[in-house]
């Protein structure tokens, strides 16, 4: 990282004006992925869904998955979130005597909301929460603005609020062969979970799919496909069986190398021990020993 910021501020004079400072965020393993969806309709079922109503039911399983204990991070890569979108008329701007700026701070202040504090009622804790969020187009519609002649100026009398989704940046789709050969494409999701750090990757992996198996009729309807198109637990599961097995295998070997060598080497020592015997040749230390007893003898 330092080294990252370093080489930034060295290229600072580089930066346009009027662009902010790069934003520079360290990431570890423990931001990768430990478990991908991939959300999609069936494709009986594909001109029932777009963007949109999978990222919703996307959304819907990441509050749900989130829970599990263990799971930290979750995205969603692809689709298009619901959002209510203003957009101004320069020329009714112009008539009104509102500027954009004004329009933009009118909007961003009605739609905030922040959490002041808590008190408790029957032995629980009520949270407070100062403020307000806007619901709909209507509640945009009749902000109030003040023009500087002192006229009350409504946002929808400058500006006309949409309803829908964001526009996409990028798109992702799963293409199938259908009964002619021809490919099938339609739009899809993906929802990624990592885990915290400290955690098991194949604990957090299984009861995640677990509660996902809970969740698949309520939450996901029959009309889509949830498949795991990554599984980080299990491949971690089977490496490290792999490794175990390996490593039994290695020190079964090793075992019975020694085993068979220690074997080997005691028949050679016994075959040599009857040579000897049948062949009258006596052990230079055994006769020393002999010889030792009997002048020990010999002095007493």
């Amino acid at each position: 990282m330092l080294r990252v910021h370093e080489k930034i501020r060295a290229a600072f004079d580089r930066i346009p004006e009027g662009i902010p400072d790069p934003w520079i965020v360290g990431r570890g393993i423990n931001d990768v992925p430990i478990l991908v969806l991939t959300i999609s309709a069936k494709p009986e079922r594909a001109s029932d869904w777009n963007d949109n109503g999978l990222y919703q039911v996307a959304e819907e399983l990441q509050h749900e998955l989130t829970k599990v204990e263990g799971v930290g991070q979750a995205f969603i890569d692809a689709g298009s979130p619901s959002e209510i979108r203003v957009e101004p008329d320069p020329e009714k701007l112009t008539l009104h005597d509102v500027t954009l700026e004004q329009l933009i701070c009118k909007v961003q202040s009605a739609n905030r909301a922040f959490l002041a504090g808590a008190f408790r009622e029957n032995g629980k804790a009520v949270p407070v929460v100062v403020g307000q969020t806007l619901q709909g187009g209507p509640d945009i519609g009749f902000l109030l603005i003040t023009t500087p002649d002192g006229r009350p100026v409504y946002v929808k009398d400058v500006a006309k609020t949409v309803v829908g989704y964001a526009e996409q940046n990028h798109r992702a789709w799963t293409m199938t062969r259908d009964s002619s050969g021809k490919l099938d494409r339609r739009p899809t999701v993906s929802l990624a979970i990592a885990k915290r750090k400290g955690e098991n990757a194949v604990n957090v992996a299984a009861n995640a799919l677990k509660r996902l198996e809970l969740v698949m009729g309520s939450l996901a309807p029959a009309s889509l496909d949830v498949e795991v198109t990554r599984d980080y637990g299990a491949t971690a599961n089977e490496k490290a069986n792999e490794l175990l097995f390996h490593l039994a295998l290695a020190t079964g070997s090793i075992v019975l190398l020694i085993v068979v060598t220690i074997g080997w080497l005691c028949g050679l020592s016994r075959e040599q021990s009857g040579w000897r015997q049948r062949h009258g040749v006596v052990d230079r230390h055994v006769c020393t020993s002999r010889l030792s007893g009997r002048h020990q003898r010999q002095r007493a």
